[in-house]
């Protein structure tokens, strides 16, 4: 008898955070396009991006997905200050 348990994929596990990462930087650039009042303030710009770091750094095992799921959000917040 084999006490091997079916190995979970930790890569599926923590895509979620990129997928999310992306839906929200779309939000914004959706909302930046539209000219959606309540997105146009940086402030509120700024407070989505720094929620959704802290969020992804605080509840990420693996660091790096949580890193380069924040440089997706924060590099949307800068191209909407750019153009």
């Amino acid at each position: 008898m084999s006490d091997e348990q079916p190995k979970t994929s930790s890569s599926k596990s923590a895509l979620w955070m990129i997928y999310v990462s992306l839906a929200v930087a779309a939000m914004v650039l959706l909302g930046d396009g539209l000219a959606v009042s309540f997105l146009e303030q940086w402030t509120t710009r700024i407070g989505i991006a720094l929620l959704f770091t802290t969020f992804f750094l605080l509840v990420c095992r693996n660091q790096t997905r949580a890193i380069i799921a924040s440089v997706i959000i924060w590099l949307a917040i800068i191209a909407t200050f750019l153009y």
